[in-house]
């Protein structure tokens, strides 16, 4: 039948969520999930052919908000944003010579940023007729220094 539904492939679908949207202002949040394809399982691109990825990240009510990172060299400051207000060590990456388009793949994408908890500041803006979330991460503030920590530091 060419005009049917396919109703086995919607059942798997990833689909746009029910869930209520995370207000604007300041959450803390999770990526509750990591997406790569799109609807029908190619790459997500950007316009200039770059990988991206769509996080889905979940606050503390279970609402949720959805964004995209493109993972290139010339827009990797969002994912180096996002994950030094996970708080990892930006020295590591270097050290491993990680690049942005290393997080295209899966299992990658998975290991740093799977179910990580960041605050962010959560705004909204219309394009094209729709409503996209802006998610900014916030890099938590330095620990000062306690007496302990200044007695370890060698004179």
């Amino acid at each position: 039948m060419p005009d049917s539904y396919d109703w086995e492939h919607e059942a798997n679908s990833e689909g746009g969520s029910r869930a209520a949207k995370v207000p604007p202002g300041e959450h803390d949040l999770a990526v509750m999930k990591i997406i790569h394809d799109d609807k029908d399982g190619m790459p997500w691109t950007s316009k200039a052919g770059d990988p991206q990825m769509m996080l889905i990240y979940v606050d503390r009510e279970s609402r949720e908000c959805a964004d995209f990172i493109t993972l290139s060299k010339r827009a990797g400051w969002k994912l180096a944003a996002l994950l030094s207000a996970m708080g990892h060590d930006m020295a590591e990456f270097t050290r491993r010579d990680m690049k942005p388009q290393d997080f295209a793949a899966p299992d990658v994408a998975e290991e740093w940023l799977q179910s990580q908890v960041f605050r962010a500041r959560v705004g909204y803006v219309r394009r094209g007729g729709k409503e996209y979330a802006e998610v900014t991460p916030i890099r938590p503030e330095p620990k000062p220094a306690v007496a302990s920590d200044i007695d370890d530091i060698p004179l």
